[in-house]
């Protein structure tokens, strides 16, 4: 949200009629716009055995993962990257400890806002 304008007079002005008039303004916008929640959205990568590949790209699609790609690393290592919301990555460590027997490692970077599914968004607003 951004203020594009505004003025204030000796009389009428203070610090309450800000506030009020902010908050008239915030219900205005919500009840007239198209509010849109935002999640956050994390570059992903992978590297495990490639013996676990299949596990892993399992694991983040139910994780609502895109993933951009695949490839061989040295030592027989397989690398996943993608790209993830930041809420389905919460447990993530250690199911995959559990799929690798310990040997898959993974690290997350931010990568941007993205708009939350409308369905997903209803549940989390209590409208489901």
């Amino acid at each position: 949200m951004r203020l594009v304008d505004g003025s204030s007079h000796e009389v009428d002005s203070s610090d309450l009629a800000f506030q009020a008039a902010a908050a008239m303004a915030l219900r205005a916008g919500l009840e007239h716009g198209e509010p849109v929640l935002l999640e956050p959205v994390f570059r992903l990568e992978v590297v495990a055995p490639e013996e676990y590949a299949g596990e892993i790209t399992g694991q983040l699609a139910a994780r609502r993962c895109n993933i951009t790609g695949m490839e061989h690393g040295p030592g027989g290592v397989q690398i996943v990257r993608g790209e993830a919301p930041l809420a389905e990555m919460f447990g993530y460590a250690t199911e995959l400890r559990s799929a690798t027997q310990g040997r898959g490692v993974f690290s997350m970077e931010f990568l941007h806002y993205a708009p939350l599914d409308p369905a997903l968004a209803r549940g989390v607003l209590g409208q489901a």
